[in-house]
């Protein structure tokens, strides 16, 4: 049996990624489309995101960003972790150069922060970033920040800046329900490719009431055990997945940066290093993901891996090629034999 996605896909503009539409986000996304620039705004402008990790925040965030892009190119957008934001001040700081460093971000016309509990007790940071959001509205321009919980449960915060957030709209992303499971893990087999029946998709939405970015990797679990066995994902393969029969233990971050290189023809020494050459982006970036997606260690535990990388850089490795993994057939065909390769 099988059954279409239930759920409309949206698209910012063509060639971007898909967003899938579900109950639970689907106020974050008027909330989020509704920021984005109008001659005569009738709504707030700004929007404070939050939800369990996973959920799709940073999705939306990105969407937002390639809107107002669309919208208005010549904008100036900045799209920054809270960390690095805080990074950026402390080096400033360090420099004497902050002057500087407040004017190129008062100057923004759209200001998006992501995760704003890193921050949480760095009384000077906030002290700073509560100055750039209110210069980046009073300039008339668009604020989008994203935490995993809401801003009255953020720790280590000012008032000041709890009421700025207030101020705007606050929208909380809730955890996908069965159905929205199924949409869900419906749309991730179909964008990658990946042939699993529909009653083994109702299976794993009903045994796995987790987050949207795990059941992405479950989906991509599967897909690699099925390649390495020759098997079809029915349902009691699936079963025997679930119950940790048949599931494989992950390959390590040594092996999966090995059969990176051989697939693109270069060392792990150059994977690993801090080489900007335009011809290593994309094979860093696709061992980046593997290692997230294949062992789900922490960002910070592969960072450190790859020549002591920032768990951001990683986090923003893994969401680029999960947008190119939906655009660019030629990605999906890497990954899918590099899989090969740690299979045999």
């Amino acid at each position: 049996m099988s059954s279409p996605i239930s759920e409309s896909l949206r698209k910012s503009r063509p060639g971007s990624e898909r967003f899938l539409l579900l109950e639970e986000n689907r106020f974050a996304h008027a909330a989020v489309e509704q920021l984005a620039w109008q001659e005569a705004p009738s709504s707030p402008r700004q929007v404070f995101l939050s939800g369990p990790a996973g959920c799709g925040k940073s999705v939306l965030a990105r969407w937002f960003v390639r809107l107002e892009l669309s919208t208005r190119p010549e904008v100036s957008s900045v799209h920054i972790t809270a960390a690095e934001f805080g990074a950026e001040f402390a080096e400033a700081s360090e420099s004497g150069v902050i002057p500087a460093f407040q004017e190129r971000y008062r100057a923004m016309n759209s200001l998006v922060v992501e995760d704003m509990r890193s921050l949480a007790n760095r009384s000077e940071t906030l002290t700073q970033l509560t100055f750039v959001i209110d210069s980046v509205l009073t300039n008339g321009g668009r604020v989008l920040l994203t935490s995993r919980c809401p801003p009255g449960e953020l720790p280590g915060m000012p008032s000041r800046l709890i009421n700025r957030f207030h101020a705007g709209v606050c929208v909380d992303i809730q955890s996908p329900d069965n159905a929205s499971r199924v949409s869900l893990l419906q749309h991730f087999a179909e964008t990658r490719q990946i042939p699993i029946p529909y009653e083994s998709i109702c299976l794993l939405a009903r045994e796995m009431p987790v987050s949207p970015r795990e059941l992405l990797a479950t989906i991509i679990q599967l897909d690699h055990f099925a390649r390495h066995s020759g098997s079809n994902l029915n349902q009691a393969e699936v079963r025997r997945y679930l119950d940790a029969e048949i599931k494989p233990a992950p390959p390590t971050l040594a092996q999966i940066t090995r059969a990176t290189a051989r697939h693109f023809l270069t060392t792990t020494g150059k994977l690993r290093s801090h080489s900007r050459k335009q011809s290593l982006i994309l094979p860093r970036q696709c061992a980046l993901y593997l290692s997230r997606t294949l062992t789900g260690l922490p960002l910070v535990r592969i960072g450190e891996y790859f020549g002591k990388r920032h768990h951001s850089s990683v986090a923003h490795a893994c969401e680029r090629i999960g947008q190119l993994v939906n655009e660019q057939p030629n990605v999906r065909q890497h990954l899918a034999q590099i899989g090969n390769l740690l299979s045999d």
